[in-house]
């Protein structure tokens, strides 16, 4: 890895780990993030239901908290690596009553895992 990293080093080689996709596939996640770490330019958050040999796994339209992410885990591992940038929340909202309840009430979810894990909000 040593040497990938000499031969791509530069401040515009970045990474933007998902992880909904890489929990949906049977990454080990917390693992993925130690290992790009240096290099992550933000974290993307979606919640999903894993691949498997039954089902094709679904990658959107999964509410957070009834997916597979273990999000308290995973920013358990980045608070341990100090990570302080930034994260994305996706969602979708097409077939939502009230799409902006709707976003306060995911940001309010995740903001109480992060807390679990012990960021403060």
């Amino acid at each position: 890895m040593e040497k990938v990293d000499e031969m791509l080093a530069s401040p515009w080689f970045t990474v933007y780990p998902d992880v909904g996709n890489l929990s949906a596939w049977g990454n080990d996640v917390p693992a993925e993030l130690k290992l790009g770490i240096d290099r992550i330019a933000a974290i993307h958050l979606k919640d999903t239901q894993p691949v498997t040999e039954q089902s094709p796994g679904q990658f959107r339209d999964v509410p957070f908290g009834e997916g597979c992410v273990d999000f308290v885990g995973i920013f358990k591992t980045l608070h341990k690596l100090n990570y302080r940038g930034s994260f994305l929340i996706e969602m979708w909202t097409e077939k939502a009553k009230e799409p902006v309840l709707e976003i306060i009430q995911a940001r309010r979810w995740i903001e109480a895992r992060m807390q679990e894990a012990g960021f403060i909000c």
